[in-house]
């Protein structure tokens, strides 16, 4: 602008006539207001194109925030989604841990039964002995103290 107004200034100054100098000085006053509306002009576009990028920025950052919030809402529901398989993966294992567990202690318990089975069938029989032979042991008592009262019981046999 300063540089339109020193060319003008200069123009002005070679014009020898009164009416170029008057045409030269009502250009100078309509270009000066066409400056001024330019310059009007130029300052309001500036001042709409920062709001415009203000609200753009605005826009862009309230988009920003709301991905984030999108990201991380599904992040939670993976992370929750994993937290149940896992737990899933873990009651599954309990579960077949109870069940391995349980079997083997039924086959144990069958195991113990079975040979507390034989151990008892072993100690009646034990028994049956052992009652046939105090019967014996009785009976040879018996035998004995017969021959120990009658003697002539012993010469016979």
């Amino acid at each position: 602008m300063e540089h339109l107004r020193s060319a003008y200034r200069r123009i002005l100054d070679e014009c020898d006539s009164r009416k170029q100098q008057a045409n030269l000085e009502r250009l100078q006053v309509l270009c000066e207001q066409v400056l001024v509306a330019m310059e009007h002009w130029h300052r309001k576009t500036l001042h709409e194109l920062r709001e415009q990028h203000t609200r753009e920025l605005q826009a862009l950052q309230n988009d920003k925030e709301q991905a984030l919030a999108e990201e991380t809402q599904a992040t939670l529901a993976a992370l929750d989604a994993m937290r149940k398989a896992h737990e899933a993966e873990v009651q599954r294992e309990v579960a077949r841990f109870k069940q391995d567990f349980a079997r083997q202690q039924q086959d144990e318990l069958l195991d113990l039964t079975e040979r507390l089975s034989v151990k008892c069938l072993e100690a009646a029989a034990l028994e049956e002995q052992l009652g046939s032979a105090t019967r014996q042991l009785a009976h040879a008592q018996q035998h004995i103290l017969q021959l120990e009262k009658n003697p002539q019981l012993s010469l016979q046999n």
